[in-house]
């Protein structure tokens, strides 16, 4: 069976609303069903993504402090990744502004920082929530 975009955009938004009505449902920090992150299982440590699942159940749950206080790394990683999805699967002109700035060196070096940053700091006793995690 050949898919088209548009069966490929659709079957995808169906994916999406699924897994979103999941974790509206599912507190991932209470379920044993939900998946663990694998580098805090073996190293100890929060990783940078750490409580991203938990920030999702907390936004759909209108618990927006909650969620800054699970990730606030993911308010960046997530809107960056979209723009990144955004101006790699468009063509039009938007899309083409919105390349050249989230694929523009300094704006990846940024990143990179702000991500081993975030990896360092919730990792000490710097971070105020790191015993919600």
């Amino acid at each position: 069976m050949k898919f088209n975009k548009k069966t490929t955009i659709i079957a995808l938004a169906v994916v999406v609303v699924l897994l979103l009505l999941l974790y509206l449902i599912i507190d991932p920090g209470q379920s044993h069903f939900a998946p663990k992150c694998i580098f805090k299982l073996l190293f100890k440590y929060d990783c940078p993504t750490c409580g991203s699942q938990r920030v999702v159940h907390a936004l759909l749950n209108g618990e927006f402090v909650q969620a800054l206080r699970y990730n606030p790394f993911f308010f960046i990683a997530v809107p960056y990744t979209l723009a990144i999805i955004y101006s790699a699967i468009s063509n039009d002109r938007f899309a083409v502004k919105v390349k050249r700035v989230t694929h523009h060196h300094i704006t990846i070096y940024i990143f990179v920082a702000i991500y081993i940053l975030w990896w360092i700091l919730r990792n000490t006793p710097l971070w105020p929530f790191r015993d919600m995690m």
